[in-house]
């Protein structure tokens, strides 16, 4: 059953997830991670999350990566946020269908609930080229009035939308596999082709869209800011 969205506005201490880059100028905030297996995807997204402190946060977890408590209901995830600070995990169902449902509905609560971090591991699983449903849209054209950090990762870009990779103020690039990747990367991150090809396990490019900065490096030597 799903729940009701209006959730009660929670009563907030000094929330880290409510005092980054997000809340200071109510900016867009959006990290989307692309590379194979083993490109440091996650590790990236953790380290940020750790860097910043963030207390508020929602994992979309479908592969069991991330520790803390669970939930596998929509309407144990609307009750989990209603705590000033929380770390949520939701593990979704094997069904396709009723998988994107919960992604549109978990998307929705982020976005009623405000002032937190949502991360989404595997959007091949519930967006297409053509978009992720209205939720996951709100939440990336939207999200900054509701003070949203928001965070994706995918093993394509070809299998993320086009609004995900055009909106992202943080866009990193593992190792790719195969050359239309590269290809697109290439293009997003305004660097050649053959400086993809030859990125290695844990090599990284990084676009910063509102600095325009590019940075380049290991991440087993440390990670852009």
């Amino acid at each position: 059953m799903a729940p009701a969205l209006a959730l009660k506005p929670a009563k907030r201490g000094k929330s880290q997830a409510s005092t980054g880059t997000a809340s200071a100028a109510k900016k867009a905030d959006i990290m989307i991670a692309i590379g194979a297996t083993g490109s440091g995807k996650s590790t990236r997204v953790n380290g940020d999350i750790q860097r910043r402190g963030l207390d508020r946060l929602m994992l979309w977890d479908p592969q069991h990566e991330y520790e803390g408590p669970a939930v596998s209901t929509i309407d144990a995830l609307a009750t989990a946020v209603q705590a000033p600070t929380f770390r949520v995990r939701f593990l979704p169902s094997w069904d396709t269908k009723v998988r994107i449902k919960q992604f549109d509905l978990f998307c929705r609560i982020a976005y009623e609930a405000g002032k937190c971090a949502l991360v989404c591991e595997e959007l091949s699983q519930v967006v297409n080229a053509n978009g992720g449903g209205p939720g996951w849209t709100q939440v990336l054209t939207a999200g900054r009035h509701r003070e949203l950090i928001v965070y994706g990762t995918s093993q394509r870009p070809a299998l993320v939308d086009k609004t995900a990779l055009s909106q992202a103020t943080r866009l990193y690039c593992g190792n790719l596999e195969f050359p239309p990747d590269v290809k697109v990367m290439s293009v997003m991150l305004g660097v050649g082709e053959g400086d993809i090809q030859a990125l290695g396990p844990l090599d990284y490019i990084e676009r910063h869209r509102e600095t325009k900065a590019l940075h380049r490096g290991n991440l087993k030597r440390g990670a852009p800011p």
